[in-house]
């Protein structure tokens, strides 16, 4: 038995098990822990058993009869992850909370019929053929599913913060210079030179459509990736284990629950980690192989640079991902020489947006990349992990992807079989997706529920569930048991069934997710007769020019000046000319969760204190009628109370 199929059978169920054993103990034992206060030990629990877990199986991969046993409870517990709903009473607000009955059904169906045939024969023709119509067609309901203009953006309140980055740059406040940036600081620089020829709403609505091309991008990327493992398995099979499982719909709240729905999520988090793996995946298997392009790696290094900026959670892990794999997997003649031709790349793409801020006379600001930083990592937000649910899924492909990635880079090298380009790439992929996936989790960890937050995951699980299947289709067991059926005995082909129930399971739920495809006539519907509410201008934007309008009016006779402070203020400063008192506004704020948001904007306004200060009603809320003790409300009328205040 080589170490492939040893890593698939053995290790791949131990992972899995040990992960779920983890979740389940901790949030029952936690009540589901109803304020997730202790996602990060559960997230950092498992990170410890799964890494025991892997070195052990590298320095003794001998496989054990209890394998079998942890193979059947392993998988199990990931159909009962399928099967239920995390939070059904959210999916009146139309979020996507978990796979489902219809899913999880399937998925046991593809299973028993893939077992059936196994190991299966060389598909006819006319059955290609109709497979792959299916498949194309369910690929084309998920783009146009996922498809966003400025009169359709479900989620705009979320949208908001994502618009309100990009807009910055356009309304002449610089991203982590003039403000702190939620999201995305180099994407506005793209519009930049459209100022003045487009109007405020035009700008909008190409933003829509570049986040949604950029969405379609990451995943055509991620698709890319999945094809180069699998080889000569074809892109049908790429796009089927990837595209379903990323845009999962729920046919209960129709299209809003769509990824597509979130801007941050393809276009801006995943694409970082994406388009560095589809550029430098190839250098990583050359230099396993003792191969160094220095160019291409100065290349690479500067490319981690740029989108660490763009992205400081998802674009961070990536490069801090690739840098972990640059140390680690060239061989020991180039290891030192791929270091520092990386490093010197890495050092040039930090270097660029400081240098381009700085020459544009609006230097960085390292204190609001520090707050950006603090308030990252400090939970803002947090809510429980819920025990069962998607998590008991996606967690599991995500935590036994990088083990096996990284346990099949050690044992080859170590073992000499380190030939096979094939391979190679496989294991380098699983790896590389596997570690900034989990890396990325240290966010779901924060905002521990499927909607958007787990959600974001599932196009990197796709890709692992890609690279799993290309180690199992091209180990020798599986390539002797396709010529010669006849030479495996009974007991040894089902025990090599059941010992790969698990990975069954990840590749039959990828095929299965294609239920959960949206419905191609509500898609179009939607987007060619948008619901009432749904769009940029019609969610709260008429409220605040109204009052941003009547403010301005109010005071422009008088002495001092008026600034903005709520949502959208970049959109407000460039179509009404009201400056943004604003350094950091995320959408719907409230007092008691974000204290170190509003903290941050008072120490803002205590060194940028304008007479008049015009609020949304949403600033309102959080910052009360006296904004951090520096103000005190005027009345206007036509006006909410406290949305015109006076300098103290």
């Amino acid at each position: 038995m080589t170490i492939e199929q040893r890593t698939l059978t053995a290790l791949v169920p131990r992972v899995i098990t040990a992960t779920l054993v983890v979740l389940i103990v901790a949030t029952f034992t936690f009540n589901n822990n109803v304020t997730g206060s202790v996602n990060k030990p559960v997230y950092l629990a498992i990170l410890i058993v799964a890494a025991a877990i892997t070195v052990v199986f590298v320095q003794f991969s001998r496989p054990l009869r209890v394998d079998v046993v942890l193979a059947v409870a392993a998988s199990l517990g990931l159909l009962w992850g399928i099967w239920t709903i995390e939070r059904p009473q959210l999916l009146n607000f139309g979020y996507w909370e978990g796979f489902g009955i219809d899913v999880a059904l399937a998925t046991v169906a593809l299973l028993l019929l893939v077992g059936a045939i196994w190991p299966p024969r060389r598909l006819t023709t006319p059955l290609r053929i109709v497979l792959g119509i299916v498949v194309i067609a369910v690929c084309l309901f998920d783009a146009l599913g996922a498809v966003r203009t400025l009169d359709y953006m479900p989620a705009v309140n979320n949208n908001l913060n994502e618009i309100n980055d990009i807009l910055g740059p356009v309304a002449g406040n610089v991203p982590d210079s003039s403000f702190i940036p939620q999201y995305t600081a180099l994407y506005g620089w793209l519009l930049e030179p459209l100022k003045g020829v487009l109007s405020p709403l035009n700008l909008v609505s190409v933003i829509a459509i570049m986040l949604t091309g950029l969405g379609f991008v990451t995943v055509g990327l991620a698709v890319w990736i999945a094809k180069r493992v699998l080889a000569d398995k074809g892109w049908i099979l790429a796009l089927a284990l990837v595209v379903p499982i990323t845009y999962v719909t729920s046919h209960v709240t129709g299209d809003i629950s769509s990824i597509g729905s979130l801007f941050q999520e393809l276009a801006i988090r995943l694409l970082s980690g994406f388009l560095v793996a589809a550029i430098g995946l190839h250098d990583l298997v050359l230099m396993y192989r003792g191969t160094l392009r220095v160019r291409r790696l100065v290349a690479i290094g500067a490319l981690c640079g740029l989108v660490a900026w763009n992205s400081q959670d998802f674009g961070l892990a990536a490069m801090a991902t690739y840098g972990l794999m640059v140390l680690v997997v060239p061989t020991s003649s180039i290891r030192w020489r791929a270091l520092g031709s990386w490093l010197a790349g890495l050092a040039v793409g930090l270097a660029v947006y400081p240098l381009f801020l700085l020459a544009i006379g609006s230097p960085l600001n390292l204190s609001f990349v520090g707050a950006f930083a603090k308030l990252a990592g400090s939970g803002m937000g947090s809510a429980p992990i819920q025990v069962p649910g998607p998590v008991l899924v996606v967690v599991p492909i995500i935590i036994c992807a990088t083990a096996t990635g990284w346990a099949l880079i050690a044992a080859r090298r170590r073992r000499r079989t380190s030939d096979d380009v094939l391979l190679n790439r496989a294991a380098i992929a699983l790896a590389f997706v596997g570690t900034w996936s989990t890396a990325g989790l240290a966010y779901y960890m924060n905002r521990g529920y499927a909607a958007a937050q787990l959600q974001t995951m599932l196009l990197p699980c796709g890709v692992c569930v890609a690279c799993l299947a290309s180690i199992a289709l091209h180990t020798k067991e599986f390539a002797k048991a396709r010529d010669a059926r006849g030479d495996t005995t009974a007991w040894s082909g089902l025990f090599g069934k059941v010992s790969l129930l698990p990975v069954g399971v990840f590749v039959c739920l990828c095929l299965a997710s294609a239920l959960l495809a949206p419905e191609p006539t509500l898609a179009s519907t939607e987007l060619l007769h948008p619901p009432a509410g749904g769009g940029f201008t019609s969610y709260d934007l008429p409220q605040v020019v109204a009052t941003v309008s009547r403010a301005r009016t109010y005071t422009a006779g008088k002495p001092g000046s008026l600034t903005y402070l709520g949502e959208s203020f970049n959109y407000v400063a460039l179509a009404l000319r009201v400056p943004s008192g604003a350094v950091l506004f995320p959408y719907a704020l409230s007092s008691a969760s974000d204290r170190s948001v509003i903290q941050i904007e008072c120490q803002y306004l205590d060194d940028h204190r304008s007479r008049w200060l015009v609020l949304s009603s949403n600033a309102v809320a959080a910052f009360g009628t006296g904004v951090c003790g520096l103000y005190h409300a005027v009345s206007l009328q036509g006006v909410g109370y406290g949305q015109l205040q006076e300098l103290k």
